[in-house]
């Protein structure tokens, strides 16, 4: 090999160089046989055994994972329905509690009614008298009511009238000297009240001493809250030129064709200002 090396103009290769050239083939044989793995087939494809193993692990193991969702679903469906539960015994409480608290309500609308009605009882000798102003002092208010009686009736039936008492109630704070107070007369007998307004009925307001004067009945705050309730109402019978007047203590009297209508609560006020009918559930006299 190096004659031939030689005949082609080249150097002759030392003898070492000779023989590692030569041993090459044998060198890259062995080098694959250590970094490839001979093949194996018998030892790479799964037989039929080893595929049954194999679906049988997936099986057990999908069915503990479907079991284990299935146990937490029905914990949750467990847990939904306590919720659910937990909800409708809320909802049936807030019923119960609507419901008490409606009957409350009506019950202290009842109670509300019935104290107004006592306290009305036991005003029923009061007068209130609206004009007296508070350049009148107490000492000579007295002598200005005896006056106003002995004007209003003869001599005999003023001397018989008595008074068990008077009340002044102040003006609003910051009203003018010469402002206009309430003061409230209390009869000895309700028949002497009565005769009182008959008497000064059609003189409205009553001329007297300069003063002009105005005379109520003497009713409790929640029977004046019922008639400002009837505002409408009375506004309707007014436009229709239709006379009413109030009786004692929660009572609305409308007189229409010769008769007497009358009206006891607000929820009879839309039925109260139609046009009468056979039918009607107004009471009449």
């Amino acid at each position: 090999m190096a004659d031939a090396y030689q005949d082609m103009g080249m150097e002759s290769l030392s003898a070492s160089e000779d023989e590692y050239l030569g041993d090459m083939p044998t060198q890259i044989s062995q080098r694959r046989q250590q970094t490839v793995p001979p093949r194996q087939p018998e030892q790479q494809l799964a037989t039929k055994v080893d595929l049954s193993g194999m679906v049988t692990d997936l099986k057990a193991f999908f069915t503990a994972e479907l079991a284990g969702l299935k146990s937490e679903l029905n914990a949750l469906t467990g847990r939904i329905q306590a919720t659910e539960d937990g909800v409708q015994d809320l909802k049936n409480q807030q019923d119960a509690t609507a419901a008490q608290t409606l009957e409350l309500a009506a019950t202290c609308t009842q109670l509300n009614a019935r104290m107004g009605q006592l306290e009305d009882a036991a005003r029923q000798r009061n007068l209130k008298v609206r004009g007296i102003p508070d350049t009148i002092t107490a000492e000579e208010l007295p002598y200005l009511i005896k006056r106003l009686l002995q004007a209003t009736f003869p001599p005999k039936q003023a001397r018989s009238m008595t008074l068990d008492g008077l009340l002044c109630i102040p003006g609003r704070p910051g009203n003018a000297p010469e402002s206009a107070r309430d003061v409230i007369l209390n009869f000895k007998s309700r028949l002497d009240k009565d005769g009182f307004l008959r008497a000064v009925r059609d003189q409205t307001p009553f001329a007297f001493e300069d003063l002009s004067l105005n005379f109520y009945q003497d009713l409790s705050r929640q029977t004046l809250q019922w008639r400002a309730s009837l505002k409408e109402t009375t506004a309707q019978l007014r436009t229709a030129d239709i006379p009413y007047k109030w009786g004692y203590p929660r009572l609305l009297i409308a007189t229409q064709d010769g008769h007497n209508h009358r009206l006891t609560s607000p929820e009879e006020a839309p039925q109260f200002c139609a046009p009468p009918s056979p039918d009607s559930g107004v009471k009449q006299s």
